[in-house]
């Protein structure tokens, strides 16, 4: 791997590695569920309050309010963070939507 480390011990590379999680999101009028990709030691609550105006969504599917199919399934939703009215990650406790038909 290509890195490069400073004076103070910090480690640079060319690709910045990411943790996944699992999240469903509430939007004004649907649903998404998909792969949020978090920075190293980042919480879900750090993404959401970070500066970046957008955040990614990879392997999404979206859903009307009322529906149990997906409107839409797409690799990656660029979402805008002020659109979300809710969010929670999901673990091995929670449900996961049922998979479309």
């Amino acid at each position: 791997m290509d890195f490069r480390v400073d004076q103070k011990g910090k480690y640079y590379t060319t690709r910045v590695t990411k943790e996944t999680v699992t999240v469903t999101a509430r939007l004004q009028d649907t649903i998404v569920h998909g792969t949020l990709h978090l920075a190293p030691d980042n919480r879900l609550k750090d993404e959401m309050n970070s500066a970046e105006t957008f955040v990614a969504v990879t392997h999404a599917q979206v859903f009307a309010l009322t529906g149990e199919r997906p409107l839409y399934t797409t690799e990656i939703l660029i979402v805008n963070k002020s659109q979300i009215v809710w969010i929670f990650p999901h673990d091995s406790s929670t449900p996961e939507p049922a998979p479309a038909a």
